[in-house]
Formats: C-alpha cells, structure tokens, sequence
C-alpha cells in the first residue's frame, strides 16, 4: 500500500513533499528534501521511532519498490527549488504560475547525434564499461535512437546493460521504434525495484500488453537483453537472462526502423547494439 504527496503545504502543516510505502508491520516515508524514516507500526503506531539506521537493508528494499511503483504510474516528482528560503512573515510573495504539463508523446527530438544515435531528453556518451553511458534528464524518459539499417522480416537485436547499484531510480532498457518521435517509441527492459521486465511505450506508463513478468534480475549485474523482431506479423520478444515477454505491435507502429536505448529519471551503461536476424 502506498501513498504520494508530491506538493509543499503550508509552514508548520504536514512534512513537505513526500511518498511513503506500507510493508506488512513497517512502514516507509521517503522525504523529497532528502532523508527517509523507518517505522514498526505494530509497536510504535505514533512513529517515534525511525528504524531506517537500523534495518538499511529493508529501507533500502522498500525505497526502491515504492519509487519502482511510482515510475510505473509515471508519476511526476518534484524538483527542489534552490532559490528557497522558507517562509516569509514580513512579506507576501506571489506564487508563480505552474508551466504547462507537455504531453510526452509531443516531445520534440533535439538535434543531438552520438555516433549516429539521436539522443532525447538526456545524453549519450562514449564512456563506462560497457562502451555507452545514457542519463536520464531530471524528471524524464530519456532514449537515443539510431536505423537499424536491415529490411529482413525477422530482426534480432541484442545488447548487455547494467546500473549502478546506488542509483535510486532502477531501470535500464533497450529502445526499439518507428521513427524517433516519442509516440513510436518503446522501452524493453528491467524494473530492478520491482524485478519485473516489460515492454512499455516511453510515453505512457501502461505496459503495452497484460501484466509485466517478474524476473529475479539485481542492480549492478550484467543483464543481458535480446529484442526479436517480426515486422510482418508485427510481434515483439522480449528476452531478459531467460526471461520471456511477447508483445503485437502497437497501433500506432507499422514498422521497427530504429533501436537503441533508454531510461527513466537514471544512468545506465550499455553495450553496442548487435543488429541482424
């Protein structure tokens, strides 16, 4: 059971920005600002006492499967504001009006090229240990993008990943499309909090068939990642470590012309993509 509350109220109400995870007799606040508490509700339901220092392990756990559990519903996360001093008593300063919520899927590709890949919402390098490193603007879906360059009917495409094992946000994935506009993207690939692989649009946070599929997959390992492709029956294998999604194509796609690969709100290093069939 979880609960979000991504807004500030007012001074001296609530705790401030914040989401919080219930596991069985614990239960997980994960503060925005940057800390976190622990509680046994069984033995302490006015939580005072904050466990988090004691049991790191099961902290950890249940951050990562409420933030896991957040990016799944796509939810948007708040960004500090440095320029913050709190509460003034002496004057009334006028909140600003909020920026216009943009639709993922009109996302505009920037004309960013890394060694022939296009690159949106974050940047690709030639670095890490794998040869790519991707990272995820703050508070987006970042994917780079590039033609697969074969026109056969079957299309395998293959690729290794891995995370760091202290990155908050745990998910790494291979990006197949119809184009690079966002609308005709999907990610393939891990929900390491949750141990789930799905096939997902990079717009949307609905997987794009059933349920995803659980797969006992941990950060900071090597996973292995094999996309098959067959463009006249418009179907998607997704292979992770000898786990299995199958997936149609989406409405919206007639056909695979690109891969690469792609990230939600993380960093993750990627091998070069093996193309044949």
């Amino acid at each position: 059971m979880n609960g979000y509350m991504p807004h500030y109220m007012k001074s001296g109400e609530g705790i401030g920005s914040s989401a919080a995870i219930r596991r069985g007799k614990h239960k997980l606040i994960k503060l925005f600002e940057g800390s976190r508490t622990l509680y046994d509700l069984a033995n302490d339901i006015g939580e005072k006492s904050d466990l988090s220092a004691a049991m790191p392990r099961l902290a950890d756990s249940m951050e990562e499967d409420l933030m896991a559990d957040l990016e799944a519903k796509n939810a948007f996360f708040p960004i500090k504001n440095p320029k913050y001093e709190g509460p003034a008593a002496s004057k009334k300063v006028e909140a600003p009006k909020p920026a216009p919520r943009q639709n993922a899927a009109a996302a505009v590709m920037p004309s960013t090229a890394v060694a022939g890949f296009q690159v949106a919402n974050g940047s690709l390098r030639r670095e890490g240990g794998l040869g790519y490193t991707l990272t995820a603007d703050e508070g987006k879906t970042a994917w780079a993008l590039r033609p697969i360059g074969v026109d056969d009917n079957i299309v395998q495409i293959k690729s290794a990943l891995r995370i760091g094992k202290n990155e908050r946000t745990a998910n790494a994935f291979l990006a197949i499309g119809d184009g690079t506009e966002a609308s005709k993207v999907l990610k393939l690939g891990v929900y390491y909090g949750r141990k789930t692989i799905c096939i997902q649009p990079v717009s949307m946070p609905k997987a794009t068939v059933g349920t995803y599929v659980k797969a006992d997959l941990t950060k900071g390992s090597l996973t292995p990642v094999l996309i098959t492709i067959n463009q006249a029956e418009q179907t998607i294998s997704l292979d992770v470590d000898g786990n299995r999604l199958s997936a149609k194509f989406p409405k919206q796609i007639s056909r695979i012309t690109h891969a690469g690969y792609a990230n939600t709100r993380s960093r993750q290093e990627c091998s070069a993509l093996e193309i044949g069939n």
